[in-house]
């Protein structure tokens, strides 16, 4: 690895799951990144597979990077238990569903992958989603690097209670690793 650009930074972090995050400052010409760059000098053993591995922040600015390009035109069929059938007519949207996928960095840079049901918003562009319809015809947005791990069929249910209740996708353990755990390329 050429580490020109790297500089060393006094920052740490402490991650319970791979131990203490030292980190690098990214530079460019005049251009600093701060953290942008960490490693683990010595990993806790429940993670002996990260090793002493440099990890890369997201240093590019660009609006349109690779996480960013449109969907393929796969589809998707949904289905609905009785809960969330009956949720869906007491919570109608004005368009369709966005089941969004989030990911985001914990303590020393893990990743935190979430995956919610929510409304349509005016930052959403649906040229950028994979779309899912169910039977009667409600449809849904899929995030495409949650599409690039879900089945082309899966349930939808509700979960929580009182008014922390929500829609949800219902998977299999196994499809939850997948959608959560794994790696694609969409996910980094």
């Amino acid at each position: 690895m050429d580490t020109q650009h790297l500089r060393p930074s006094d920052s740490h972090t402490t991650c319970h799951w791979k131990g203490v995050a030292s980190y690098y400052h990214v530079v460019v010409g005049d251009k600093v990144n701060q953290d942008a760059a960490w490693y683990y000098p010595s990993p806790s053993p429940a993670v002996d597979r990260i090793g002493a591995a440099l990890r890369i922040g997201m240093a590019s600015k660009s609006k349109r990077s690779r996480d960013n390009q449109p969907m393929s035109d796969r589809r998707f069929q949904l289905e609905a238990n009785t809960a969330a059938r009956e949720w869906l007519d007491a919570h109608p949207a004005a368009g369709a569903r966005v089941i969004a996928y989030d990911v985001h960095r914990c303590c020393g840079g893990g990743k935190i992958c979430q995956v919610k049901v929510r409304e349509l918003s005016r930052k959403d562009d649906p040229a950028e989603y994979a779309t899912g319809e169910m039977d009667d015809g409600t449809k849904f947005l899929i995030d495409r690097r949650a599409a690039a791990k879900l089945p082309s069929r899966f349930s939808l249910t509700v979960r929580g209670l009182g008014p922390l209740r929500h829609l949800d996708l219902d998977l299999e353990g196994k499809q939850w690793g997948e959608l959560l755990y794994s790696e694609s390329p969409w996910v980094r």
